[in-house]
């Protein structure tokens, strides 16, 4: 039986992807959750005609170039393509549940002690509880509870 450590992202934008990227290589276990359609955060949204505010080489991930003929200051476009590149080199995707809202978070633990015990001394969760990860799919306007271990840690980008 696998017994990675869970970690939930919110957010498959450019913190999002990096986050997951990162928990992969440390032998982690993501899922990401964005509401959205398609993977960008900010950049899925922005204007056609908005550019980077930076150079691109000032601008990328660390392991992964740029494309020799994008813009100095690369276009919406050039960017969705650049995270999308990433995604896919990186095989990225298959963690990323798309069009699903988080509507809540909660632990699941032998007792209220627990939330004392990691707020008074920074111990973690007890290994006997659980997280409840309720999330809307957008689509259909249905809730489903993604319950993990509680080995979890939770990143919101």
């Amino acid at each position: 039986m696998e017994n990675k450590k869970q970690v939930a992202i919110i957010g498959a934008g450019v913190s999002g992807l990096l986050a997951c990227k990162y928990c992969l290589s440390k032998g982690f276990k993501p899922m990401v959750f964005d509401f959205e359609s398609d993977i960008g955060g900010v950049w899925s949204k922005s204007m056609k005609t908005t550019r980077l505010q930076v150079p691109h080489g000032l601008y990328h991930f660390s392991d992964f170039p740029w494309p020799d003929e994008v813009d100095v200051y690369p276009t919406q476009q050039q960017m969705l393509d650049y995270l999308h590149s990433y995604a896919n080199k990186f095989d990225l995707m298959q963690h990323i549940r798309l069009n699903s809202k988080v509507k809540g978070i909660s632990y699941d633990g032998p007792s209220s002690e627990a939330w004392e015990l990691w707020n008074g001394t920074g111990e973690t969760f007890p290994l006997d509880g659980k997280w409840n990860v309720s999330v809307d799919d957008t689509r259909n306007a249905t809730t489903q509870v993604w319950i993990m271990n509680a080995r979890i840690e939770i990143m919101s980008c």
